[in-house]
């Protein structure tokens, strides 16, 4: 569902409401909830949101019998429907996408969404908000920024070749690719996000990747942390 986009003027107050009604509705999930760990809460926040609004969740093999569907909200029945034919990464995302649409857009009855769009694209408005407030609602910005700076020191220039970054990434990524820093350097800016959203260890500490801790794939944070200017 998510991608990459660069939000013209006339988008940009529409995200913001999109990234304010997440913060809102997460809030009230967090005073609700008995458990004072913002991780845990986080998992389980998308479920505990359509609860919370009285939205029945299904998970299926498939949707309308078509295999690209990844969700889709029903508002007359109050349902929405996630296919598990996706990671649970995928499946988390899109029920907090589906929750957006229901929230952000209630003069529309129907929604039905594709896991990922193709870069470039045509997207309408309500995608974009429904994005907007899929990723705030699972990566919360100021809580993302808080964890990153702890893990890294502070936002990464990736367009720097630097071995200690190089060493990260590749660590990373298993046995499957080992960087040498000039090649990291080059990678598309979405790339370096990814490879960096899935690093455990940095300079000699180690840790829980972000994609582990938030519960999110790869693409899903590497968008917000482009997004966040956290990576370049």
């Amino acid at each position: 569902m998510q991608t990459w986009v660069i939000l013209l003027p006339n988008m940009k107050p529409r995200v913001y409401g999109a990234r304010i009604a997440a913060r809102v509705l997460l809030r009230r999930l967090w005073v609700e909830s008995k458990v004072r760990d913002a991780r845990t809460v986080l998992r389980s926040a998308p479920d505990l949101a359509a609860a919370d609004l009285e939205l029945k969740v299904e998970r299926v093999p498939g949707i309308l019998g078509e295999n690209q569907i990844a969700g889709a909200l029903d508002r007359a029945q109050r349902r929405i429907q996630v296919a598990t034919r996706f990671r649970i990464t995928s499946q988390r995302f899109t029920l907090a996408h589906e929750l957006g649409h229901f929230l952000l857009h209630p003069g529309r009855v129907y929604f039905r969404d594709r896991e990922l769009s193709a870069p470039g694209d045509h997207r309408e408005y309500v995608e974009i908000e429904a994005d907007a407030f899929a990723a705030e609602f699972l990566m919360p910005r100021s809580f993302l920024n808080r964890v990153f700076t702890e893990m890294f020191g502070g936002p990464i220039d990736g367009t720097v070749p630097d071995q200690k970054l190089a060493v990260a990434v590749s660590a990373g990524m298993g046995t499957r690719v080992k960087w040498i820093p000039e090649e990291f350097a080059s990678l598309r800016p979405l790339e370096r996000a990814c490879a960096i959203a899935s690093a455990h260890t940095y300079r000699g500490r180690f840790f829980a990747s972000l994609t582990d801790q938030f519960g999110v794939s790869q693409k899903a944070l590497g968008i917000q942390l482009l997004q966040m200017g956290l990576v370049k």
